[in-house]
């Protein structure tokens, strides 16, 4: 029973005056010895959990950084993999590379990977407006993205209460180097996508009559050709098996939120523009639509850099030879294979056409963050659609019936329930945002450091996808909790791998994401690109300080959540929390934040 590790405080009484009591039965890993630290007391004797730990970032520790112009993981995915071997080239980054400031024109920027780039590093969001396709150095955009990089800081034991009790370190404590943020958050991927390569242009000779005739085709490039993989990005369980994906997930920081250490507050932010998307912490999916989805004039014929693929969707597609078909029509694995309906009229809008896309942001873009009274919560892209009974020989065509109904009743379908095998059919019909939080404040302002830990375990489905629960911790308690909560369907956007590098499997620490508010193309920006859902509802910021960010390609159960917690409690004066059969819910202002 691993009862060595429960040898502490369970019961823990004190006079308080409030309505709400919880208790809780801690599970002991099936019997395993479970070596974690329960008190502050005894963190030195333990460590952070590494297993499945595919990023961390530490702010205070040089291998992350030692300005702040960029953040480098300390740990290493143990499954990443950077193919070929020799490493690669590429040519396009800046195509999309202007629109969150990473690069600063559209054309002539080339980025080499090896195989010793296996550390996730974000960068800060800078979102330049270049003047020019071809212009060199930084002009301004629409907005601007402060932030500050603080040694040596410190941190005080909030006083009164019990908060200072049992407290190791005394009433002062050494954060150490931070970031500060007063509007710009930092932002990178963790995978490129590959899955759909630019053809290969393959020339030969011929003759005809005795004389050579030069013929030019294209082939298809395998998508296992080239991989840049340093995070896992499917997080599922499949077939039943649960050896296949981990059916869970952990994201952990430590966060203050507080903006009395930090400057330079320019009011021209997108917190100022956007004041519906304040306190975003953390977001993970992609960081903005296809900017090439539409026609624009000033991409009319244009080229990616091999010369072969047109930047307008209308342009002149090469025809594939090998096997007769072009990109378009090959299925991407998973959440992007679904069959969906055109408001399910009769009519199919294929997942993977070229202009049309049916569904791109659907569980592909999540973010967390804390609103502006102390609740903490998510917003996320989710499927929208509708249910009717379909069974499993009814009259489909292209997975969307016949004359279906317009709403869920079951009335004017072509095909109905079968008696032995009839089932509820989810079809997606579009996006939606979907957003939850806690029912009271979790996450207290001013100068305290606070833990926050979201995990995700899959253990049902929904609409047909993989779901599970949704869980937020605050200082090593669950805050708040969503059931029946999709996972997530990290995935490419439907385009050239080539026009969209750097795009989808990004993570954002410290915001949501602009999406295209700061896009740039050839001929300026595309009107079209303004308006869009990402920026609608993620482009935001939080205001504060940031310390630390784990992420894991497992859920931690909470003796792991406290472990961490523990470890690193000292470091940022925050005061003991008991765990154990019975937990006593004060305010927080009586608990100082650590309800």
């Amino acid at each position: 029973m691993g009862i060595g590790s429960y040898y502490f405080k369970n019961l823990e009484g004190r006079i308080v005056h409030n309505d709400y009591w919880d208790a809780h039965i801690t599970s002991d890993n099936e019997g395993a010895p479970l070596n974690y630290a329960t008190t502050i007391k005894d963190s030195t004797n333990y460590s952070v959990i590494t297993k499945n730990l595919v990023l961390w970032l530490d702010v205070n520790n040089s291998g992350t950084t030692v300005d702040g112009n960029s953040l480098t993981s300390l740990s290493t995915w143990k499954d990443a993999i950077i193919k070929p071997c020799s490493g690669f080239t590429t040519c396009d980054f800046g195509l999309t590379g202007v629109d969150n400031g990473r690069y600063d024109r559209l054309s002539g920027i080339t980025v080499n990977f090896t195989t010793a780039d296996t550390k996730v590093i974000l960068y800060p969001v800078t979102g330049y407006t270049i003047n020019s396709a071809t212009a060199t150095g930084s002009t301004k955009g629409k907005y601007d993205y402060p932030w500050s990089y603080l040694t040596g800081t410190t941190t005080s034991v909030k006083t009164g209460n019990y908060c200072t009790e049992n407290n190791a370190t005394g009433s002062t404590c050494s954060v150490g180097d931070v970031i500060c943020l007063n509007g710009g958050f930092y932002q990178g991927f963790f995978k490129l996508d590959f899955e759909d390569p630019n053809p290969e242009e393959v020339t030969g000779t011929t003759k005809e009559c005795n004389k050579e005739v030069v013929t030019t085709e294209y082939i298809n490039v395998s998508p296992d050709a080239t991989k840049y993989d340093l995070m896992p990005n499917n997080f599922n369980i499949t077939d039943n098996d649960c050896d296949t994906g981990t059916g869970g997930w952990s994201m952990e920081t430590w966060i203050k939120w507080d903006n009395s250490d930090c400057s330079n507050l320019t009011g021209d932010t997108l917190n100022d523009n956007f004041s519906a998307n304040t306190g975003f912490f953390f977001y993970i999916g992609t960081r903005a639509e296809n900017k090439f989805k539409n026609v624009f004039s000033g991409e009319t014929g244009l080229y990616t850099c091999d010369g072969i693929i047109p930047l307008s969707p209308n342009g002149d597609e090469p025809i594939i030879s090998n096997n007769g078909q072009d990109w378009f029509s090959i299925s991407r694995p998973g959440f992007g294979d679904r069959s969906c309906c055109n408001g399910c009229t009769g009519s199919t809008v294929s997942a993977t056409t070229a202009t049309t896309y049916c569904d791109e942001l659907s569980e592909n873009a999540l973010g967390f963050r804390i609103k502006p009274d102390g609740r903490i919560g998510y917003r996320k892209m989710t499927v929208a659609g509708f249910e009717y009974w379909c069974d499993d020989d009814g009259n489909v065509i292209d997975g969307c019936l016949l004359d279906p109904p317009s709403s869920g009743s079951t009335s004017g379908a072509t095909c109905t329930p079968s008696s032995s095998n009839g089932n509820n059919s989810f079809f997606i019909t579009g996006t939606t945002m979907e957003e939850g939080y806690s029912s009271s404040p979790a996450v207290l302002s001013g100068d305290h450091w606070t833990h926050i830990v979201v995990t995700y375990s899959q253990n049902t489905v929904k609409n047909d996808l993989p779901a599970g629960t949704l869980r937020f911790w605050v200082n090593g308690r669950v805050v708040y909790r969503v059931d029946n909560f999709i996972g997530l369907q990290l995935r490419a956007l439907n385009e050239y791998s080539s026009k969209q590098l750097g795009v989808p499997y990004n993570i954002s620490w410290g915001g949501g994401s602009q999406g295209l508010l700061e896009s740039q193309t050839f001929g300026g920006p595309d009107p079209a690109d303004q308006g869009l859902d990402i920026a609608k509802y993620f482009a935001g910021t939080f205001d504060g300080e940031l310390s630390q960010l784990r992420f894991y390609d497992s859920t931690l159960n909470l003796l792991e959540i406290r472990n961490n917690f523990y470890i690193d409690s000292g470091r940022y004066c925050v005061r003991e929390t008991y765990g154990g059969a019975l937990i006593v819910q004060p305010t927080l202002d009586y608990c100082c934040g650590s309800c």
